[in-house]
């Protein structure tokens, strides 16, 4: 007697589970799309906290140019400049044509610490001492700077360089200001504010 193989009984089982070959195939199709998408989070997060500081790089430059701008647009004079400095005159509050110290501002770089610093004046000063124009204003502001009565703002951290220009030779006779200011954190083109005087 001839005997089929396999038996018919073997034959019409379907077979059940997975063999080795299909479960390592599944497991390599799984490890590259796991791969895929974990690079693809990387990828999301990397940029999005190269945006944010990106934002926040350009919220501090747009806040230090308004600054300038404003202080420099609403000065009546500027009183002397340097490489990295800038004394303005606010205001003749006494209309005595002299400038006091409750009406002068500083703006100055420090290269040492690459901060820019804004002077101001308090609000209540002891003695409001006047200066005539011919005055070397640099050397009375630098010497109050600091003080009660000449206090510093930050406003610019990691600041690199600084170029101050003015469109006439002699500082009091100067209607607009420039001033290109160079983050070291964010290196490039540096940001300029051009300002007229009121």
């Amino acid at each position: 007697m001839d005997i089929p193989w396999p038996p018919r009984r073997m034959r019409n089982v379907r077979r059940r589970g997975f063999t080795l070959v299909e479960v390592v195939i599944a497991l390599a199709v799984t490890a590259m799309a796991v791969a895929g998408m974990s690079g693809m989070l990387y990828a999301i997060a990397h940029g999005t906290q190269n945006g944010d500081t990106a934002l926040s790089d350009n919220v501090r430059a747009q806040v230090m140019i308004s600054r300038l701008r404003a202080t420099i647009h609403n000065s009546y004079r500027i009183l002397a400049y340097g490489s990295n400095y800038l004394v303005l005159w606010t205001s003749d509050t006494n209309a005595d044509g002299k400038p006091n110290v409750s009406e002068m501002r500083r703006i100055e770089w420090s290269s040492a610490q690459s901060r820019l610093w804004y002077y101001a004046p308090a609000s209540s000063l002891a003695s409001d001492p006047s200066y005539a124009l011919t005055s070397d204003f640099n050397t009375i502001t630098a010497a109050l700077e600091g003080t009660a009565s000449f206090p510093a703002t930050l406003w610019g951290d990691s600041v690199s360089a600084i170029a101050i220009r003015l469109d006439q030779s002699a500082a009091q006779s100067a209607t607009c200001a420039s001033i290109d200011v160079t983050f070291s954190d964010a290196p490039g083109t540096p940001l300029r504010v051009v300002a007229g005087i009121q």
